[in-house]
């Protein structure tokens, strides 16, 4: 009997990730639509927030008015479940400078390659309710639902 529950909870995990892994498509045509031209590069100061849309598509908070919308060059695996990234700078390590084509998003255990960096308008992020104080207390509800209930 235990072995039956083991299974049936891990394919009732298994289809819940399945089913978060890509976004809606009328959220990508909102990005995109909100999306300016493609930049070669960025300068920052600190990566502040971040949030996958699927395998090959993130939001790059690299400051409080700044979101850009970083699609990768290839599928970079289980994204949207990472804990935690950073950003690799080819040329000059440490020049808080990410750059197209050239730079990584690197992850636990991958390097996935930035294709294009596109700037998003910081009012059409509000409107979509995804300006960062709302991003940021999304994820926090989802940690939390995502914990254990106190027993």
């Amino acid at each position: 009997m235990p072995l039956k529950r083991l299974i049936c909870s891990y394919l009732l995990l298994w289809s819940a990730v399945g089913a978060t892994a890509t976004p809606p498509p009328e959220l990508r045509a909102k990005l995109e639509a909100i999306a300016g031209a493609e930049v070669d590069k960025v300068r920052y100061f600190r990566l502040m927030f971040w949030q996958a849309l699927d395998d090959r598509s993130l939001i790059l908070w690299l400051g409080r008015e700044e979101p850009y919308l970083v699609d990768l060059r290839e599928h970079c695996h289980n994204l949207a479940h990472e804990i935690s990234i950073s950003l690799t700078n080819y040329v000059r390590p440490g020049r808080n400078t990410v750059r197209a084509r050239w730079d990584f998003v690197q992850t636990r255990d991958r390097r996935c390659r930035i294709g294009t960096i596109r700037p998003l308008d910081l009012e059409g992020m509000t409107e979509l309710g995804m300006d960062l104080p709302s991003m940021r207390a999304n994820r926090r509800a989802e940690e939390d639902s995502d914990a254990p209930a106190d027993r």
